[in-house]
C-alpha cells in the first residue's frame, strides 16, 4: 500500500487572512506555538471551517502516556487552522491536570469500562452532539463498535477512527521474542477471551467498518486491523511538538555536536512506565559485558510495578554505583535528563507501537538505540542504532559501540535531528485536516 498523503485539493499561499498575535506557551512538558494565522502556511483550496469532535478515553496530563499529548496536539492544530474543535473526554473520572485550552472540553463519564457498555456510551456521545459536529474523531480501538452502530443506524456525521492499539480481545503478544501474559493463564478466563475474540471477528468487524474512515499509528498497527478483516486505512504517527521542544532547547546540529563531544561520562537514559514489556531490566543485564564502566551512567527514569525488581537486580549485579533510579518526576526534570543525555535507549516494546519518547529523544539531539524491524525503527526513519529484538547481547555490543564511538553518536544523532522534523505535529495536522475535509465532503 501506499502511504502517501492524498491530493485533495490544489494547494496555494494565501495573504488575505488577517493575522492574530503568536504566542507561545510551555504546558504539560510541552511548547505550544500558535500559530499567526493560516495565511503564514499553506493550506487546502476550501477554507470552510469544520466542526470536529473529538472523543478520547481520559485527558490525564500527570500520569497517562503520549497519546493524551497527541490528541491535546490535534484539536490545538485544528483551532488554530480555524476550525470549531470540542474534545469530549468518555471517563472523565480519570482526567488530570488540565490544562487551559484553546478549543471546547467536554467532561462525560460513560461509567463501565466493559465492552457493551462502552459501545452503548459511544452511540450515545455520538447522538448528544451530531447537532453541532461535521465530523466526529475517535479513539478507534475503544469506540469503533459503538461508532460504526452509529453509521449503521442512519448516524449523519462522518466518523473517523484513529487506531494506536490493537484490541484488547485479540490472542496474546511475545515482546522481544517471550511470550506476555497479560492476565489470561487460567483456563476459564483463556476460554472467556477466545470467545470474544470470536465474537468480536463475526459481529465486530462488520460493524467497526461502517466508520468512514482509519488512520493508523504506524504500519505495523494497520498491517494487523487489516489482517484481521478491518478497513485499509491512512498512516499517521502520532502527534508530537518536535519542532518545538527542539527551539525550546535551543538544538542545533553544531550544539548536537558540541554535546556528544564534550568530557565526561557518558549519559545513558532510559524512561518511562516500569511494565516487563519496556524491557528495564535488559539495559542491567546488557551493561554488564560494557567494558570500562566508570565512564557512564545510567538514569532509569520511572516508575511502576517492576520498579522494586529492577533495583533488586541492580544490586545482584553489583550496578548501584552506576545506575539512578530517579523515580517518577515531573516533565522538566526529565526533560533535564534528556539534557544530560548522550544515548536514548528503548530497549523493548510491541513491534506495532511507535512512541513519542523516542520522538522527544531524536528532538533533543540524543542518539538512540532500539529493536530493530518494528515500529520504532520505521518512526526513527532508520536513523538509529538497531539490535535484534530480545537480544541482551546485542544491546551490550550495540551500547559499547555507541558508548566508545563519539563520531558515531554525532552522526545519528544529527541524523535523527533532520529526520524528526517530517514528525512535528504542524506537518503532520496539515495532513489531517486533508483526510478530515475530503471525509466531510465525501
Amino acid at each position: 500500500m501506499c502511504y502517501a498523503f492524498p491530493t485533495l485539493f490544489a494547494t496555494k499561499r494565501c495573504g488575505e487572512h488577517e493575522a492574530s498575535p503568536p504566542s507561545e506557551v510551555f504546558l504539560g512538558g510541552v511548547f505550544y506555538v500558535r500559530s499567526k494565522s493560516v495565511a503564514e502556511g499553506v493550506y487546502s483550496g476550501i477554507l470552510s471551517a469544520m466542526r470536529i469532535c473529538i472523543i478520547t478515553t481520559k485527558y490525564n496530563f500527570k500520569t497517562a502516556g503520549g497519546s493524551v499529548g497527541d490528541i491535546d496536539l490535534r484539536a490545538r492544530f485544528l483551532t488554530a487552522q480555524g476550525h470549531t474543535v470540542t474534545v469530549v473526554s468518555a471517563f472523565s473520572k480519570f482526567d488530570s491536570e488540565l490544562p487551559e485550552f484553546p478549543y471546547t472540553f467536554k467532561a462525560e463519564n460513560i461509567g463501565s469500562a466493559r465492552l457493551l457498555p462502552i459501545q452503548v456510551g459511544t452511540y450515545r456521545l455520538l447522538k448528544k452532539y451530531e447537532s453541532a459536529t461535521d465530523i466526529f474523531h475517535v479513539d478507534g480501538q475503544v469506540f469503533l463498535y459503538g461508532a460504526g452502530f452509529y453509521r449503521l443506524m442512519g448516524g449523519k456525521v462522518p466518523v473517523l477512527g484513529f487506531f494506536n492499539h490493537w484490541l484488547s480481545a485479540w490472542a496474546d503478544e511475545t515482546v522481544g521474542g517471550q511470550p506476555l501474559v497479560r492476565g489470561y493463564a487460567k483456563p476459564l478466563r483463556a476460554l472467556k477471551k477466545k470467545l470474544r475474540f470470536l465474537l468480536e471477528r463475526a459481529l465486530g468487524v462488520p460493524l467497526g467498518n461502517r466508520m468512514d474512515v482509519y488512520i493508523y499509528n504506524t504500519p505495523q498497527v494497520r498491517e494487523k486491523f487489516v489482517a484481521s478483516g478491518f478497513k485499509d486505512g491512512y498512516v499517521r504517527p502520532d502527534f508530537a511538538d518536535t519542532e518545538g521542544m527542539r527551539k525550546r532547547e535551543a538544538i542545533t546540529p553544531e550544539k548536537v555536536a558540541f554535546r556528544q563531544k564534550a568530557e565526561g561520562k557518558v549519559v545513558i537514559l532510559c524512561a518511562g512506565r516500569m511494565l516487563p514489556e519496556k524491557g528495564f531490566d535488559m539495559v542491567l543485564r546488557a551493561f554488564v559485558d560494557v567494558p570500562h564502566k566508570e565512564r557512564y551512567r545510567i538514569i532509569l527514569s520511572g516508575t511502576g510495578p517492576e520498579l522494586s525488581a529492577l533495583k533488586k537486580l541492580c544490586g545482584e549485579l553489583k550496578l548501584e554505583s552506576h545506575v539512578e533510579f530517579p523515580g517518577w518526576v515531573e516533565r522538566e526534570t526529565l526533560f533535564r535528563f534528556f539534557r544530560e543525555a548522550h544515548i536514548f535507549i528503548f530497549p523493548n516494546w510491541w513491534a506495532e507501537y511507535g512512541s513519542v519518547a523516542l520522538e522527544e529523544a531524536m528532538s533533543l539531539g540524543l542518539a538512540s538505540i532500539i529493536p530493530a524491524g518494528g515500529a520504532l525503527e520505521w518512526l526513527s526513519g532508520g536513523t538509529a542504532l538497531t539490535f535484534s529484538s530480545g537480544d541482551i547481547a546485542g544491546l551490550a555490543k550495540a551500547l559499547q559501540r555507541l558508548g566508545e564511538d563519539e563520531a558515531l553518536r554525532v552522526t545519528i544523532a544529527q541524523k535523527s535531528l533532520a529526520h524528526v522534523a517530517s514528525l512535528d505535529y504542524r506537518v503532520l495536522g496539515l495532513r489531517l485536516e486533508e483526510i478530515l475535509r475530503k471525509s466531510v465532503i465525501v
